[in-house]
């Protein structure tokens, strides 16, 4: 039996601190807009903007990890080229 080698745990911490680092450094803007001209949010007062925030944060994290994969496979074939 294999178990995890060094490269793949560290592969996984590196894609979990891209994706918290991304998560804060997307603006939340487009985010914003895209949310309230898009999605209809239901609820009444303080349920309806916890809602709101629940999926613009889902959002940016969905966001977040694709950029990161990508990024992580962008840089895994620049070191196989090396």
């Amino acid at each position: 039996m294999r178990g995890i080698t060094m490269k793949k745990s560290l592969s996984v911490i590196i894609f979990i601190v891209l994706t918290i680092l991304f998560v804060f450094i997307l603006p939340d803007g487009f985010i914003y807009d895209y949310v309230s001209n898009n999605i209809a949010i239901g609820g009444d007062g303080e349920v309806a903007m916890d809602n709101y925030e629940s999926v613009v944060l889902l959002i940016k994290l969905g966001v977040s990890a694709v950029i990161a994969i990508v990024l992580m496979t962008i840089a895994k074939r620049i070191m196989r080229k090396a």
